[in-house]
């Protein structure tokens, strides 16, 4: 192997220096996740203008359109990325500029597909989708949106392309800038001018696109700072297909779409039970809130993702348990206190999107298991992926999807939005268990229990004050919430602290002490 590039960190290192890689690209990714924020932020401000009733309407459209991309790009993304990876350690420039190659014209293709079907089957499928007669106005109002909001993926795929790509050299910040800012930021500007243009559902659809157009401009700048469009081109005109590549994202594409399917069937379940526009926007806002959490395992899998790849290429495999599991405390470290500060002010949150939105949140606090379940062992899946082996993701998110189908339609009709959450979260249950054990199993790799059990003890601290507080404590007022949040805080850090920090952890995120006492 060449002499490592003076600007990347060598891998050679092991699992220190990898860790350093994912500790900095985490750092970047928080810029991500601050702009990433801005969806959710947008989402109060389009509420309020358009109501709860259109934003409903998006928000079916926008699920069809995020599963029927999911299906059929997502797991060329994660292909690009993992077998780019390898070539770049290899230092072979050409061969990863012949997957990426293989990237753009496979996501293209897809795009195209999705394009065509939403034109000339898409309102036939939706019709049929929604027949109980008191959905066929809904679907009549769903059509023309996702005709519109369909113009978005080709701009979607070479962004996610590019975006991949980018992480091959170990720069994680386009993700946090593109997917993030770029896009929120649009989205907002476009969504407040077609409020004052003629604020229809329609309208709000071709804001949606605006964020993503935005977003693929912007990507293709992005891409030649990183690679070569010649050499991008020379591998255009002589392509030859990676089959690699299809038969990784074949069942990659599945597992993503069936994924994000079963992420959101309960919405969609609520709405085939015929439950009120208004009310599947409360319930989804509420998701949307809780999955914020999530944003944190988001930050640091971003980073972790192309080191996996790296580290299994070169053979690291103790390198690779011991930085899951160092990942994995960092991830939930954050993860509990964000889900402390919902727990208190989940109500609050919500009635932020419209002051319709004044219902029981209770289900907000099944909800929250979910992102905390994915930022304690969800990195089990990055690394089943990351290593080669998508179909056992595609067999955990069928597990998932069939789970939530079945449980949802068994608890919607008697319990409604609290079964709809109850469902979710069993079907993450037993799908994270499952991912575990696979990662264990298939890969060698597993969570070290001695490594990551601190911050789940300083969270049961958090939650026992949390319980006596909403349970036994005074009226529900914004300074007695301010104050038992407060609380539940202070206990959940002064137990980690007394804890204390693993070491590890202070010479990753504080290089500097370790070179003080060197």
């Amino acid at each position: 192997m060449s002499a490592s590039n003076p600007t990347e960190p060598d891998a050679t290192q092991g699992g220190t220096a990898m860790s350093g890689v994912v500790a900095r690209g985490a750092l970047v990714n928080v810029l991500g996740g601050v702009g990433k924020l801005l969806l959710p932020a947008s989402l109060v401000i389009i509420t309020r203008l358009f109501g709860p009733d259109i934003v409903g309407l998006f928000v079916l459209g926008f699920i069809m359109i995020d599963v029927a991309t999911n299906l059929t790009v997502s797991g060329i993304n994660d292909g690009v990325l993992m077998l780019a990876s390898r070539e770049d350690v290899a230092k072979d420039d050409a061969r990863v500029h012949r997957v990426v190659a293989n990237g753009f014209v496979l996501s293209l293709a897809a795009a195209s597909v999705i394009l065509i079907a939403a034109w000339v089957g898409g309102p036939a499928l939706i019709r049929l989708a929604m027949v109980d007669a008191e959905r066929l106005e809904d679907a009549e109002r769903v059509a023309p949106l996702v005709q519109v909001m369909v113009l978005s993926v080709p701009f979607r795929v070479v962004s996610t392309v590019v975006i991949a790509a980018t992480k091959v050299k170990m720069t994680m910040k386009w993700d946090a800038l593109l997917a993030g800012f770029c896009r929120s930021a649009t989205f907002l500007v476009a969504a407040i001018i077609a409020y004052f243009v003629d604020g229809t559902a329609v309208s709000l659809a071709w804001a949606y696109v605006a964020g993503w157009v935005a977003v693929g401009v912007a990507s293709m700048f992005v891409f030649r700072l990183y690679y070569r469009y010649a050499a991008l081109f020379a591998e255009l005109a002589r392509l030859k297909i990676s089959w690699e590549l299809v038969r990784f994202a074949i069942p990659q594409n599945l597992n993503m779409a069936f994924g994000r399917f079963a992420t959101d069937i309960d919405a969609v379940m609520l709405a085939y039970f015929s439950v009120p526009t208004e009310d599947l926007a409360f319930y989804w806002m509420g998701g949307q809130i809780v999955r914020n959490v999530r944003q944190i395992k988001l930050i640091f899998s971003g980073a972790y993702a192309p080191v996996i790849a790296r580290m299994h290429a070169m053979g690291e495999h103790i390198a690779m348990n011991q930085s899951f599991s160092m990942v994995s405390r960092w991830a939930t470290t954050l993860a509990l206190p964000a889900a402390l500060v919902i727990v208190f002010f989940r109500s609050d949150l919500i009635w932020l999107f419209h002051e319709t939105f004044t219902d029981d949140t209770r289900f907000m606090l099944l909800l929250l298991i979910i992102p905390l379940l994915s930022c304690s062992v969800g990195l089990a899946s990055n690394v089943i992926v990351m290593t080669g082996h998508s179909g056992w993701n595609l067999f955990n998110s069928l597990t998932m999807a069939a789970i939530n189908i079945a449980l949802n339609y068994v608890l919607i009709p008697r319990f409604g939005i609290l079964g709809a959450a109850a469902a979710s979260v069993i079907a993450s249950v037993v799908t994270s268990s499952m991912a575990l054990l696979e990662a264990r199993v298939i890969v060698g790799v597993s969570l070290q229990l001695g490594q990551v059990y601190k911050p789940f003890v300083a969270g049961l601290a958090g939650l026992a004050v949390s319980t006596a507080w909403l349970w036994m404590g005074p009226a529900t007022t914004m300074l007695t919430n301010l104050t038992g949040c407060a609380l539940a805080l202070t206990s959940y850090v002064g137990v980690l602290f007394a804890l204390g920090i693993p070491q590890n952890d202070l010479d990753t995120l504080l290089p500097w002490r370790t070179a003080s006492r060197a």
